[in-house]
């Protein structure tokens, strides 16, 4: 699975760059696409051909390319995926990244506790994910 989006970098002459970076998400491996002060939706197509190009010679290939609803992931950025058998899942238009530590640090416990959170707030959850990857701070799979 890859996840695609943009963070930002102030240069000393205080202009904003925009990178473009994929997370494998799996291996937690980054893939740095490019930067650019104002990056355009035909800009993010090139790059998103590049990256397939180079992750051709995978040998077992993605299936999914995560990414928000920005302007410049145009229909054309998810083609370029489409035509490799990537299906792209948008997120929902107010998403919700949570991480939470549990006495338990168990991805059920963490669960529970988002659900009884999210029921206590009135919102509803329409998609979870929970990341099976390695933790950085124990170096050790996180869950079994």
């Amino acid at each position: 699975m890859l996840a695609v989006d943009f963070f930002t970098v102030e240069t000393i002459w205080l202009q904003r760059l925009y990178v473009l970076f994929f997370i494998e998400l799996g291996s937690r491996r980054i893939h740095v696409a490019g930067c650019r002060p104002n990056p355009s939706a035909p800009w993010v197509t090139q790059q998103a051909r590049q990256l397939t190009w180079a992750l051709a010679e995978r040998p077992e290939p993605f299936r999914f390319l995560i990414h928000d609803r920005d302007q410049k992931f145009t229909d054309s950025v998810d083609e370029v995926f489409r035509s490799d058998d990537i299906e792209i899942i948008r997120t929902p238009f107010r998403a919700i990244y949570a991480r939470v530590s549990t006495l338990e640090q168990e991805p059920e416990n963490q669960l529970a506790d988002l659900r009884a959170y999210t029921v206590s707030c009135g919102w509803t959850i329409t998609t979870e994910y929970v990341d099976r990857g390695v933790s950085g701070a124990k170096g050790h799979s996180i869950a079994s």
